[in-house]
């Protein structure tokens, strides 16, 4: 692929797939327990609340949530991360960092608390760090999502090495097939290899399983077949579902 695509196709997933908070912790919160909110320890619910305020972009809510499950649980894990996210939120990095060690003091064999560390690393240019600490993830927990999305990214985004961000992101769809962004970053990267009909199946494959949930992506994804597959001789581009009505807020991801 020459470099005026693929830097094309780096234009159009920078919205989207640079780790950060839109994209901190779709599936589960780390630390705390996925069982139903009744069955929850005190400290695990104000977590959740913490992390609810979170999505949302309520700094304020979130951070005085993650604070109460700490002061009930000081050993609450998923309340320090929380934190060193509102701490990246509000350009603290010292805050988030000071967040992130106290985690991983705590439980040091957490590949959660890894990740977390990796995307702290990224956001303050420290790649190679941030490499590092995804690939701990894994070898600690091998079903940390996010350590593979995280780790496509970084490949695709800033490394140039699409070929192990395919690697990354085919095993990020493994584990969470029916969510858009992972089929889309897959897409992304089998077309920096020059892979355009697996490419652009995988585009296709996004667009049908979140168009609504996420407009932004979807109208990515018609960019991304047009330029992928520009018509010749005046044939129909990949056929990809039309635009979504406007939505008021966003849809969450699937749960697991």
């Amino acid at each position: 692929m020459n470099k005026t695509a693929y830097f094309f196709l780096l234009f159009l997933i920078a919205g989207i797939f640079l780790p950060g908070a839109a994209q901190a912790l779709p599936f589960g919160i780390p630390g705390v327990s996925q069982k139903p909110v009744a069955d929850k320890s005190p400290a695990e619910r104000q977590a959740t609340q913490g992390f609810e305020a979170l999505a949302k972009g309520d700094l304020k809510t979130a951070e005085a949530a993650f604070s109460e499950a700490l002061k009930l649980d000081p050993k609450q894990v998923g309340s320090m991360l929380g934190l060193a996210e509102v701490g990246l939120q509000r350009k603290r990095p010292k805050e988030a960092e000071a967040r992130l060690k106290e985690a991983l003091t705590t439980q040091p064999e957490n590949g959660e608390v890894h990740a977390a560390y990796g995307r702290y690393h990224f956001s303050q240019g420290r790649y190679a760090e941030a490499e590092a600490s995804y690939k701990k993830a894994i070898d600690l927990n091998k079903q940390v999502f996010l350590a593979y999305m995280d780790l496509g990214d970084l490949y695709l985004t800033v490394q140039r090495r699409p070929k192990e961000a395919v690697e990354a992101y085919g095993k990020a769809v493994a584990l969470q097939p029916s969510y858009p962004p992972a089929r889309f970053g897959l897409g992304m990267a089998l077309a920096a290899t020059g892979n355009k009909s697996a490419a652009i199946s995988e585009l296709q494959q996004a667009a049908r399983l979140g168009p609504q949930a996420c407009e932004p992506l979807a109208r990515k994804l018609r960019e991304a077949c047009v330029a992928l597959s520009p018509p010749p001789g005046g044939a129909p581009a990949p056929s990809l579902p039309p635009p979504a009505p406007e939505q008021g807020a966003v849809a969450a991801p699937p749960a697991p």
